[in-house]
């Protein structure tokens, strides 16, 4: 979901922190920059056939001056979120994207799209990396909470009930286990051992289906550090009403 002209000012992000955490995830902002002289031309012409009666040179200027006054406050605590989320976590949880308005519509439509295409890769890639600690955790509910379910009822009993939670519990462990924990790409990989990524690709598919690629190696269970085996694994996310899911995977031994 895209909310327009909000936050507006810190009265608008308290309510929204107050409200909206339980419910929704905040990727970013997108925030396009265009200089005073350049909006108030478009304004003074649109105002020629909009018949709005705050088209006119006094309140564009005074709208201008609560922008700078109220909402510029709020774009730069963003930005400052992002920036210690970045120096404490390595990544952060917030983007603020810088979009240059005064270009064309092509441009600017270009530039907004490349930054929606950073908030969906983001986003993908977290997924993945939840799936990675749910396995190395091995913690099977959690894991099955990001996968599709029809990949998981793979491993369903004839007499399972669906909406029986022990029989799913068990039926999401045999598909953790069968799936993560036996893994004949990697014969020397045993129980609880810890995997690493790395050269991770993606690509996106029209915003709502994404294949991840990446190197996953295996380290010695016993601390030495020494890699006993890897893979190349790609899996293929689809997003839909619990958010991305992963519906597929396919590993090459390396």
């Amino acid at each position: 979901f895209l909310v327009d002209g909000f936050p507006r000012n810190f009265d608008n992000l308290l309510g929204w922190m107050n409200h909206m955490p339980s419910y929704s995830s905040v990727f970013g902002a997108l925030v396009y920059n265009c200089p005073e002289d350049v909006l108030e031309e478009r304004l003074l012409e649109r105002a020629k056939t909009s018949g709005r009666s705050d088209d006119n040179i006094g309140t564009i200027r005074k709208r201008f001056n609560t922008f700078q006054g109220q909402t510029m406050p709020v774009v730069h605590s963003l930005e400052k979120v992002e920036e210690m989320q970045n120096e404490q976590d390595g990544i952060s949880k917030v983007h603020v994207s810088n979009i240059s308005g005064e270009h064309t519509i092509e441009e600017v439509w270009d530039e907004t799209r490349r930054a929606m295409d950073g908030y969906v890769t983001n986003d993908v890639l977290t997924s993945n990396q939840k799936l990675i600690d749910a396995i190395n955790n091995d913690d099977h509910m959690a894991y099955a909470a990001l996968c599709d379910e029809s990949m998981l009822e793979l491993e369903q009993s004839e007499d399972a009930e669906k909406d029986d939670d022990d029989d799913k519990s068990s039926m999401y462990r045999k598909a953790f286990e069968k799936f993560e924990i036996s893994i004949p790409e990697v014969d020397k990989v045993t129980w609880g051992q810890k995997s690493t990524l790395s050269n991770a690709e993606i690509e996106i598919h029209d915003g709502t289906r994404a294949t991840v690629s990446y190197d996953r190696a295996w380290s010695s269970a016993k601390g030495s550090g020494d890699a006993i085996g890897s893979m190349r694994e790609t899996r293929v996310w689809s997003h839909g009403e619990k958010g991305w899911v992963c519906v597929h995977f396919l590993r090459k031994p390396l």
